[in-house]
């Protein structure tokens, strides 16, 4: 495979890549990304083998705003709050699914986890698709996250059809919440903290 590399997000050209079952790296508010369209099983499974991902492993789901959550998951007035307060933003929240979502995408599981991105780029590219995106760490599986672009060209060129070359804003990757059951559970702690989150969703 021969890899493009652009110099800046072009929405027209991942766009292109994406649509055509293709799988870009780009960098995010948090770490840097590798996504694919979210309802392409052919891309999916190349995102999982690029990484040396768990096949049975869903990945998360980027959106561009709550009313694109709401068609593809099951939301209510907490859950609400918390869109309304931390999203966009490094904040995946694992929701109840919608049955209009195939069982491929999740793996056959009945949740997943969504997160709206806070940076304008990414957010165009999904507006110009008109539906989510599926969004993993580009990093080989059990290794460390990444945030610069260099690391990116040496680790996956010829592996991944398209990365942006632009570093991501940090190591850290975005705290992770369970909603579906009560208690809620904080899965992986990032950016946001525990304690902040409860606030907002038990207010």
């Amino acid at each position: 495979m021969i890899t493009r590399f652009l110099d800046a997000f072009i929405t027209d050209e991942i766009v292109e890549v994406l649509r055509s079952s293709g799988t870009v790296a780009f960098p995010t508010d948090t770490v840097f990304g590798l996504a694919c369209l979210f309802d392409d099983e052919v891309a999916i499974d190349k995102v999982k083998k690029i990484k040396d991902r768990d096949k049975d492993k869903p990945l998360p789901m980027m959106c561009d705003s709550k009313e694109m959550i709401r068609k593809v998951a099951y939301t209510d007035e907490r859950i609400e709050r918390l869109i309304d307060t931390f999203c966009p933003g490094p904040l995946t929240i694992i929701f109840n699914k919608r049955e209009e979502v195939a069982d491929y995408v999740t793996n056959g599981f009945k949740t997943i986890g969504i997160r709206v991105p806070d940076k304008k780029e990414i957010l165009d590219v999904i507006k110009a698709l008109g539906k989510p995106i599926l969004v993993t760490s580009c990093n080989m599986s059990g290794e460390p996250s990444i945030k610069s672009h260099k690391d990116i060209c040496a680790i996956f060129d010829g592996k991944i059809d398209m990365i942006v070359k632009e570093d991501a804003k940090s190591e850290v990757a975005s705290t992770i919440i369970d909603i579906t059951k009560e208690p809620i559970k904080i899965l992986r702690e990032g950016i946001i903290k525990e304690e902040v989150i409860k606030e907002v969703y038990y207010a």
